[in-house]
């Protein structure tokens, strides 16, 4: 059970709802009444339905095109070709509005899709915020474990995983970064700094790539032995650079 502070009474009028976001989730407040209120899920579960312009009336949460119609109390579906939605419980006190969200995995309703990250093309499912709009092909934003990166989507955005995701899309629009992208034109001097780092190592290493992030974050490929002196071959690099370096060592097969 989590509760969430939304705002004041006063700040929303009757019949003008306001959509506010929690998380991944987008929420629909709507006021019916001096002080009748309700709180649910902004986009249908299924065909992801806008319903900022639903009406309220005689209990029940509808939209005329498509005809559509849900239960304010329980989120039930009664008219139309769709799941149940979420409704949240919406409380005041002392003029300031608070929502509590029930049934904590009902929030993991998400919108993913498949995308192509990666110097050497992998592959992994990012989480797609509602207000994106993003299609199959498109290259994007998005940030995972290893920076903010460039993305192309792979399929179209699908609703209901409840997976474990590679990361989050956070701009639709690639050439926007790609133009801050800080050391794409100067990564064989950086390359020649890392070489002469690892030089001086006892251990054999190959460089495949540099890889530049959006973030300026570099991304070494390489090939040897993983051991505790690279750690201190990154901090010096940085130190020396003013880039964030990591490793990413290849194996092939045999």
């Amino acid at each position: 059970m989590k509760r969430i502070r939304i705002g004041h009474d006063y700040e929303i009028g009757v019949h003008q709802p306001i959509s506010k976001t929690i998380g991944t989730l987008e929420i629909v407040i709507y006021r019916f009444g001096a002080s009748d209120w309700a709180a649910f899920e902004r986009y249908s579960p299924v065909y992801r339905i806008d319903l900022i312009n639903a009406s309220i009336d005689d209990g029940f949460i509808s939209l005329s095109n498509p005809e559509l119609s849900f239960s304010v109390e329980t989120g039930e579906c009664v008219k139309g070709k769709e799941e149940d939605l979420l409704v949240l419980q919406l409380s005041v006190e002392r003029s300031e509005l608070f929502v509590t969200l029930l049934i904590p995995e009902q929030v993991n309703h998400q919108i993913t899709c498949l995308a192509k990250y990666g110097s050497d093309g992998r592959i992994g499912r990012f989480l797609v915020p509602d207000h994106l709009e993003i299609t199959q092909r498109m290259i994007a934003v998005a940030e995972t474990a290893r920076g903010v990166e460039r993305v192309e989507l792979l399929e179209e955005p699908k609703y209901g995983f409840d997976g474990i995701v590679t990361g989050t899309i956070i701009h639709s629009e690639y050439a926007t970064y790609e133009s801050q992208l800080k050391y794409k034109d100067d990564l064989q001097q950086l390359s020649n700094a890392v070489e002469e780092k690892l030089s001086a190592l006892p251990n054999s290493y190959i460089i495949l790539e540099l890889e530049s992030l959006l973030d300026g974050t570099v991304i070494i490929h390489a090939v040897g032995e993983l051991t505790n002196q690279l750690g201190i071959i990154t901090a010096e690099l940085a130190q020396e650079t003013g880039v964030a370096f990591s490793f990413n060592f290849c194996e092939f097969a045999s």
